[in-house]
């Protein structure tokens, strides 16, 4: 009884997306904060647009 070791595309798709939002996350947290003040959450908004878009070139 072992575990069945397979990935399809969707959980492939959300992790790459993930990975990207993840490590913008904590890279640049506090610069982002400094630039952008009040507006950080429409920043944050935007780079996942982003990140949805470019996942969706490479699959």
């Amino acid at each position: 009884m072992g575990l069945n070791r397979s990935l399809g595309l969707p959980m492939l798709t959300f992790y790459g997306t993930s990975m990207i939002l993840g490590a913008g996350i904590y890279s640049i947290i506090g610069q982002a904060a400094g630039i952008a003040g009040e507006s950080l959450w429409q920043g944050f908004l935007l780079a996942a647009v982003a990140a949805v878009l470019n996942r969706g070139s490479k699959v």
